[in-house]
């Protein structure tokens, strides 16, 4: 509710009651849609981590348990997540994924990260648009024209 005073800068001012609250509450659905977006995201990358692991190559299963997801990140640009492989297979992982000529007898290939996040990246994007659709959906207040 908005109350109207005489007096200010310009000889009027408003104060809102409520505004706290109103901010508060504004706070806690901001919080709640990142929460949502982070588990997009999470819904989204989990399935590559699999056809990762199918392309991985083999000389033990140490580089296949330490492929996985980060935690979701917030830059200045907004969310990220991140497919990472390490571990005890650190070192590993980096010649078998960057080195086209090595021999993988065991099966896999190089670019095994990479080559699924390019195939699969319209795809990805596609599944984030239509999961964030709804979920602007489930916030959003209609609003009669004017």
């Amino acid at each position: 509710m908005a109350i109207a005073k005489t007096g200010g800068r310009f000889g009027k001012s408003v104060e809102l009651e409520g505004l706290e609250f109103t901010v508060e509450q504004l706070m806690a659905i901001g919080n709640k849609i990142d929460q949502e977006l982070e588990k997009i995201l999470n819904e989204v990358g989990l399935p590559r981590v699999g056809k990762m692991q199918n392309r991985t190559p083999v000389e033990n299963s140490d580089l296949k348990d330490n492929l996985g997801l980060a935690p979701v990140t917030r830059t200045d640009e907004g969310l990220e997540i991140a497919w990472v492989a390490g571990g005890p297979a650190s070192a590993y992982a980096l010649v078998q994924h960057e080195d086209l000529d090595f021999n993988h007898p065991g099966g896999g290939q190089s670019h095994f990260m990479s080559s699924v996040l390019y195939e699969d990246g319209p795809a990805m994007r596609v599944e984030i648009a239509e999961e964030i659709d709804t979920l602007i959906k489930k916030y959003s207040i209609p609003v009669k024209p004017v």
